[in-house]
């Protein structure tokens, strides 16, 4: 009885170190010593014993979602280079909408685009900006044309009350009559301004309700996304991490970020001096809502700090890679480059090697 509880305790204790200590223990055994008492190891004991293996708790062995490479390779068994490096592309969302990006190292770093985790001077955030200011100046010009109306049924009011007075101060006979047809004649007038006042002033209210909510939303959101410093990331199976910023080029659209404690798949650095023009290049994002989308296209020009592709590069793939056939990243795609002034219909990406300078020794891909 006493080796019975003294195993028990025993056992109790061994399973909450494994339950503490995790990945460290890889097997659990337990087995009876010739008086019937029970010992537990995470060793094999001697031959000849009565050996018991036991089923290690959850918590006790390591996660396979910290090995991020792993867990995705065995769901999706890529068959090509290009496929293969889907894997290391993300989406990254913030509070004025969002991005791609793709894991440079497997210490989870990854590389996208300033505007993406910057939104707020982009020309997307610009444009409604811009909005905002002419929805602000036109309902301005509306509460005036209100005002001048109101101003108008106020006068008309104080005619309907001049009216009214001689109406009642009049004799009778032609004077009252002439008096009272004035008065139905601006008593209609003013029914059916007021009628039209009213229905002009509901929809003004309505509307600038609306507004204002969105005004406040924009603003609200446009400071939170000055200031994030975590930024949710979507893997190619969906999944959800929090990725946090590490660091933002002050001379590129570029930033860097990390998910911490993960082992991730990542693209190798390819040579963009190596590249020609005609080169079969693919770009890999999220574009309007589309997650891991690829588009493909030949290189159409290079220079020292961009490559320029006819591979398509819409809103949301911004921040992801430039890829040659064989899967290694030959730029970050942005838009930026086509809101400064870049050919219509043609994308382009920061050279990969301005990445790795910019963020040299923040990361490392070995």
């Amino acid at each position: 009885m006493a080796c019975r509880s003294t195993a028990s305790l025993a056992a109790r204790c061994f399973l909450g170190f494994l339950l503490l200590t995790g990945p460290g223990i890889a097997e659990v055994y337990k087995y009876q010593d010739e008086d019937g008492c029970w010992h537990f190891t995470d060793k094999p004991p001697s031959a000849g014993a009565d050996v018991q293996k036991l089923d290690i708790p959850s918590a006790a062995k390591k996660s396979p979602s910290r090995d991020l490479n792993a867990q995705l390779r065995e769901k999706y068994e890529p068959k090509s280079p290009v496929e293969e490096a889907t894997l290391a592309v993300v989406s990254i969302e913030t509070h004025l909408g969002g991005g791609s990006g793709f894991f440079i190292s497997n210490e989870g770093y990854i590389l996208t685009s300033k505007h993406v985790v910057r939104p707020e001077k982009t020309g997307q955030w610009l444009e409604i900006r811009d909005n905002v200011e002419r929805l602000e100046e036109a309902f301005q010009h509306a509460r005036r044309d209100l005002d001048r109306e109101r101003a108008r049924l106020r006068q008309i009011e104080n005619r309907l009350k001049h009216y009214k007075k001689a109406i009642e101060d009049a004799p009778s006979g032609y004077q009252k009559r002439s008096a009272e047809a004035d008065y139905r004649f601006w008593e209609q007038r003013y029914n059916s301004y007021k009628k039209d006042y009213n229905q002009v002033k509901r929809r003004y209210d309505k509307r600038k309700k609306e507004f204002d909510a969105a005004k406040s939303d924009f603003r609200w959101k446009t400071n939170l996304a000055t200031l994030a410093r975590n930024f949710k990331i979507v893997l190619k199976d969906d999944s959800t991490r929090l990725a946090r910023l590490v660091r933002i080029s002050q001379e590129h659209d570029l930033a860097l970020l990390q998910l911490e404690g993960c082992s991730t798949p990542f693209l190798e650095v390819g040579k963009p001096d190596r590249l020609a023009v005609g080169t079969t290049v693919y770009a890999i994002g999220s574009p309007i809502g589309l997650s891991d989308t690829v588009t493909s296209g030949i290189v159409t020009h290079i220079d020292e700090s961009a490559i320029f592709t006819d591979a398509t590069v819409l809103p949301g793939s911004s921040g992801g890679p430039l890829i040659t056939k064989s899967g290694k990243v030959v730029g970050i795609t942005t838009l930026r480059i086509k809101e400064a002034g870049g050919s219509e219909g043609f994308g382009g990406a920061i050279r990969i090697d301005l990445g790795t300078k910019e963020f040299k020794n923040r990361f490392s891909s070995d």
